[in-house]
């Protein structure tokens, strides 16, 4: 959906129930000029490796959404890959009960891979709700991982609740990798989630992140953290800056 006019937008469809596989860049993309769109209970993946970036679903659209129940799996590529990309305008937007699995590039790429990645601005909310995300690849220059991302700006809201997380395989490059990231400037309450970071060599893997360069206010509690570290193996947390 290629809206022109926010005025008179693409407003109330549902995507429901599909099949989508063996798309070239993104198998559901909702951009500007959209409202209150639901993505409910289709299952989206590759059959075989791309070269190019991969998005299972994009999401850019005000007003009310609901990312509901989807299966988004075995999107692998040479290029960047996200599960579900929530981008400027998200709205009051929903993401629940989706599973992401085997999302991860080829072992010889080092661009990077995201389960749920949220990018939403000033005055629109976003709540990740009961997902079960599992990021996975391996190779000499394997690259940076992140399960759910909150990359929100100042004036945006963020509520992480009741997810799974869970990132594996093995790394040879300085490759940092992390369950969860608060990566922006949102206010965030990130609660009740079980974020499991079990990959080993290249870089420190941790189970969240919190880069000093985020100034927004973060409520983080009742979660469980496992992180294997490499410098040391009780490190689960990382202040460093996202590349």
């Amino acid at each position: 959906s290629g809206g022109s006019s926010d005025g008179i937008a693409n407003s109330d469809n549902l995507i429901s129930n599909n099949e989508l596989f063996n798309f070239s860049a993104t198998a559901v993309a909702i951009s500007s000029g959209s409202n209150r769109w639901s993505i409910t209970g289709n299952t989206i993946y590759q059959t075989a490796a791309r070269t190019g970036a991969l998005t299972g679903i994009s999401l850019n659209s005000l007003g009310a959404n609901a990312i509901f129940g989807n299966t988004v799996r075995d999107l692998t590529t040479s290029g960047q890959t996200v599960g579900i990309n929530l981008s400027s305008y998200t709205g009051s937007t929903t993401v629940a009960s989706n599973r992401l699995w085997n999302l991860g590039n080829n072992p010889g790429s080092t661009n990077s891979a995201r389960g749920i990645y949220c990018q939403h601005v000033s005055n629109q909310s976003v709540t990740v709700l009961n997902n079960m995300v599992s990021l996975s690849s391996s190779g000499t220059a394997s690259q940076n991982l992140s399960g759910i991302y909150d990359d929100g700006t100042t004036g945006s809201t963020t509520s992480v609740l009741f997810n799974t997380v869970l990132l594996t395989g093995s790394g040879g490059a300085s490759r940092d990798t992390w369950a969860y990231v608060y990566g922006g400037n949102s206010t965030a309450t990130v609660k009740n989630n079980v974020c499991l970071n079990l990959r080993t060599g290249g870089g420190n893997h941790f189970a969240a992140n919190y880069p000093t360069t985020s100034t927004g206010t973060l409520d983080m509690d009742y979660n469980v953290y496992s992180g294997t570290g490499l410098s040391t193996a009780a490190n689960f947390f990382g202040s460093s800056d996202i590349t």
